[in-house]
């Protein structure tokens, strides 16, 4: 459920929408938590460089408190269809890198997740 005080709000809603009718298995809610973190960055949700995935998911998300690694295949899965809906809607910045370098980004990143998790956990 995407909440209504959320800047990103229509977008999401926007993103699930598309999801739902390509049949796509996506957290959105999770989703909206990645953009939200990555606002420490000022980086919009429409713009992603290479290594920002990487940098995400191994040090933003981390660093937020909470060590609780989502489910690795959920993740990918809505960051790769983030990164097609973002990219077949044209509302991907044009800086930003190919969907297929990001989404390969993120299927390297995820399983490392739990071992950056840890390492913050007992500091």
């Amino acid at each position: 459920m995407v909440h209504t005080d959320d800047p990103n709000g229509l977008l999401l809603r926007h993103f699930s929408t598309w999801a739902a009718a390509k049949s796509r298995d996506v957290d959105v809610e999770l989703l909206g938590e990645l953009i939200r973190l990555r606002e420490y960055d000022d980086l919009e949700p429409t713009y992603w460089p290479a290594g920002s995935v990487e940098h995400l998911l191994l040090e933003r998300w981390p660093s937020k408190g909470d060590v609780d690694v989502p489910d690795e295949t959920t993740l990918v899965e809505t960051l790769d269809g983030w990164f097609r809906f973002l990219r077949s809607t044209g509302r991907m910045s044009g800086r930003s890198a190919d969907p297929k370098q990001l989404a390969r980004e993120a299927r390297r990143a995820a399983p490392r997740m739990e071992v950056v998790a840890g390492d913050r956990a007992e500091e």
